[in-house]
């Protein structure tokens, strides 16, 4: 019996190509050319896939070595191996875990994620306390969404603060472990006074 797509597709098995693997991580199946690593402007670095007919694309280093993993799965071994040379000048190897590992053991210690998730929720709180009409859902962790018009979220933009459109009508705001107490209030009271 031959094993074949028909196979699959008859056993509810998924036949991975290289267009649906690309296209699964945001690639069109186009000629790269150039993959290269990158920094964002968070200092995090990625993967970047250039193309003739469209603005770069880029992935993290961690979806690149996966998609990579896949590739090699299928005998796309060219583009596999170009991603993984990437990756290692970008220095995303297992060897270099132990500087990943020293910034989690920090974080480990003596519960300081914890702490820094209770700051983030805190400031997320104050944020809900601002305007508790406004709120789309119940302020559980450091997300708060909340309704706003256009004219409200370009009033809060134009006092510089910044956040993110979520849905028609609504903002999402994240907040950090290391907010300062006076610009959190700022926000606060012009969230209040709209």
């Amino acid at each position: 019996m031959a094993i074949g797509p028909e196979w699959a597709h008859g056993r509810a098995m998924r036949v991975l190509t290289r267009s649906a693997l690309l296209f699964e991580n945001g690639l069109p199946d186009l000629p790269a050319l150039l993959v290269e690593a990158h920094r964002n402007p968070g200092g995090i670095w990625r993967i970047k896939f250039s193309y003739e007919t469209s603005e770069p694309l880029s992935m993290s280093a961690e979806q690149a070595t996966t998609m990579a993993a896949a590739l090699h799965e299928i005998g796309e071994t060219e583009l596999a191996d170009e991603i993984a040379v990437r990756r290692k000048r970008a220095g995303h190897l297992l060897s270099k875990g132990r500087y990943l590992g020293a910034q989690i053991l920090a974080m480990l210690d003596g519960d300081l994620w914890l702490d820094n998730a209770r700051a983030a929720n805190a400031v997320a709180q104050t944020l809900a306390r601002a305007a508790p009409s406004r709120l789309v859902y119940p302020v559980e962790a450091n997300e708060i969404f909340l309704k706003m018009s256009a004219e409200e979220a370009a009033s809060l933009r134009s006092q510089g603060f910044d956040f993110y459109d979520w849905a028609p009508g609504e903002i999402r705001l994240v907040t950090s472990w290391d907010q300062q107490g006076d610009a959190v209030d700022r926000l606060a009271a012009a969230i209040a006074a709209l």
